[in-house]
This record gives structure tokens, C-alpha cells and sequence, in this order.
């Protein structure tokens, strides 16, 4: 058995940081030491997170959902410098719409071979975090 939050962390965390280190990057023209320092990781994550070498499980970069809510937390990170505990909440945050949109599904199934037999849809229906 394999837990959502154990696919959660092993694909959508990663895919999350990367869409928000992309837009980051590539839209508000930050510097990668200043991503690292706003987000609390290292360097040479952005760096990784950018060329596609972390974060690439899943692909949330082109669901406007998402993306407007990364667009939100980056500007609260920016503007606001919220607390750790926000920064945690937004992340559950956008892990919870990504579950109910059936993203995290088809990388659950590869990790658990009873995901595959059941018609599962805890994902989709159980709300986490917040």
C-alpha cells in the first residue's frame, strides 16, 4: 500500500516547487539565489528545477488553476514574506487541487499495484492540510 501524501511527496511536492521556480524565473526574472532564498532551498535545486531535471513526475505548468495560485504564493513570498506556516499552507494548498483534478492518479497507480485493480478515488475526494 502506498499513501497519497507518500506520491505527494515523491512527484506533486517536486512539481510544485519546479512550476514555482519556472515562474519565478522565467516570468518574474528573478535570480536563482534569490528563488533559493525566498523558497529556503539551495541553488542548485532552482538550477535543477529549471532545466528539468528535479520536479518533472507530473505536469502543472499549463493549468491556469494552478498557475494563479503559484502567481498568488509567489507574490505573498515577495511581497508579504509570509510565515513558514502560510508557505506550508499554500502548498497543501495546491497539492489538494491537484488530487481533485485526478492529476496525482496515473503516477499513484505506478507506485501501487492495488491502485491499479481498484477503481480508487481517495485522491479525489480527500482533502489534506488545511
Amino acid at each position: 500500500m502506498f499513501l497519497p501524501c507518500e506520491v505527494a511527496v515523491k512527484a506533486v511536492i517536486p512539481a510544485i516547487r519546479s512550476t514555482i521556480v519556472k515562474v519565478m524565473y522565467n516570468e518574474f526574472r528573478f535570480k536563482q539565489i534569490s528563488i533559493a532564498e525566498s523558497l529556503n532551498i539551495t541553488q542548485a535545486a532552482v538550477s535543477q528545477y529549471i532545466r528539468g531535471v528535479r520536479g518533472t513526475a507530473i505536469s502543472i505548468d499549463s493549468i491556469p488553476e494552478i498557475h494563479s495560485e503559484i502567481v498568488n504564493f509567489i507574490n505573498k513570498v515577495v511581497t508579504e514574506n509570509i510565515s513558514r506556516d502560510e508557505q506550508i499552507t499554500h502548498y497543501c494548498k495546491l497539492c489538494n487541487i491537484i488530487r481533485t483534478k485526478g492529476l496525482m492518479c496515473e503516477i499513484h497507480k505506478q507506485y501501487d499495484l492495488t491502485v491499479r485493480k481498484l477503481n480508487c478515488n481517495l485522491c479525489r475526494s480527500f482533502k489534506c492540510g488545511l
